[in-house]
């Protein structure tokens, strides 16, 4: 039996992306003909990619010059990003109209009356998740403050740190308190608990957090743990 060889081109470092690994993986053990090589989702992978022909690419993608170039090789492409709009690309990822939706039921569940989303605007998951968590706010008569930052994987930032930090503190000072607020995934929400404790505002009475993918090592580095959606 021909061998089908399969990249996968996610990286390591996210506990979403070494999900997905496994989970493909786990899948194709019972496909001995497959077989399987890791990569970064990076520009300088491609070559290597190109040089081992593969027959199908899985990939988290990011950025649009690297998702282009991958396009270019001709070979069929499935995205586990959902950042980038406009692919036309087939997309497996989790649903992210729900996944708003069950961050403003928790808040709401717990009173809350102001609300904030913390984002990145240039990406189409986090955009639907605002958009869903929203729409379930509007429902209850709620309306949610957004502030966005680049906070995209393996992606340079185009807006310095400092600037950065001083849009977030800004934003934060002029929240009314108590206030509740849903971050896209859980490693700008850690930078969101970094900054509470800088401004002297206590999480959760002051500022409740909300992060997504429920990674252990991001949930674990603030004070109090960082609450999470786990994804499946």
């Amino acid at each position: 039996v021909p061998l089908r060889r399969i990249a996968l081109l996610m990286g390591q470092d996210l506990s979403f992306s070494r999900a997905v690994i496994r989970g493909v993986r786990e899948f194709a053990l019972q496909r001995p003909d497959w077989t399987f090589r890791n990569g970064p989702p990076t520009l300088e992978i491609i070559p290597e990619v190109k040089d081992w022909r593969p027959h199908g690419i899985i990939a988290n993608l990011f950025e649009e010059g690297f998702a282009r170039r991958l396009q270019r090789l001709r070979k069929p492409l499935v995205d586990t990003g959902c950042a980038i709009a406009g692919l036309r690309v087939p997309v497996v990822d989790v649903d992210h109209e729900a996944v708003g939706r069950m961050a403003a039921e928790y808040f709401l569940s717990r009173g809350f009356r102001h609300f904030g989303y913390f984002g990145v605007h240039s990406a189409m998951y986090s955009r639907i998740r605002e958009e869903s968590f929203r729409r379930r706010l509007a429902e209850e008569g709620h309306a949610a403050s957004s502030c966005y930052g680049d906070y995209l994987h393996r992606v340079p930032t185009v807006t310095s740190w400092r600037t950065l930090d001083r849009q977030t503190r800004d934003w934060l000072n002029n929240l009314p308190k108590p206030v509740a607020i849903f971050a896209c995934n859980d490693i700008p929400a850690r930078t969101l608990a970094d900054t509470c404790g800088l401004l002297g505002f206590h999480v959760p009475s002051d500022i409740a957090l909300l992060g997504v993918d429920n990674d252990d090592l991001e949930c674990s580095l603030t004070l109090p743990p960082l609450s999470s959606i786990g994804i499946p």
